[in-house]
């Protein structure tokens, strides 16, 4: 008889919690998973068991979690959100602030890195990227819309 297995995200969706949540009851040994060719794997009845047990339950579970994570106690789940808007000015690009530093951006993908340091008021020289999609998100985030 060959069982059921689940994936992080479908135990997620199932139970109604985030994959985070998951991953966290999987490390605190709460909820029994299996990890192969670098995925976990969760059996049908292994779900079943954790999620009528208490061990589902963050409330009774925070310092476990906190342990895990090495926040002594202090178990927080919130996630704090930055607002950029202020320093986002000029349709993306602080043109009024450079630092004099250049930089080269290799293996740059789209170009995540590069709008950080350009943020941050460094000027970029040149990006190195093989593929072709990321090359054409960069040049258009970059070269196309900024001039850079």
């Amino acid at each position: 008889m060959i069982e059921e297995f689940y994936t992080i995200a479908q135990v997620a969706e199932l139970s109604g919690k985030s994959q985070k949540t998951v991953r966290r009851h999987i490390a605190a040994k709460k909820l029994l998973a299996t990890k192969s060719q670098n995925k976990y794997r969760i059996l049908k009845t292994d779900y079943e068991h954790w999620i009528n047990s208490n061990d589902s339950n963050e409330e009774y579970n925070r310092e476990v979690f906190a342990k895990i994570e090495g926040q002594n106690g202090n178990y927080n789940d919130d996630v704090n959100w930055i607002d950029i808007k202020k320093e986002w000015k000029n349709d993306g690009w602080n043109s009024n602030y450079r630092n004099g530093y250049n930089f080269v951006d290799l293996f740059s993908g789209a170009g995540g890195l590069s709008c950080g340091l350009i943020m941050a008021g460094f000027n970029p020289v040149a990006s190195v990227e093989i593929m072709p999609e990321a090359v054409e998100t960069y040049k258009y985030n970059f070269i196309e819309k900024k001039g850079f």
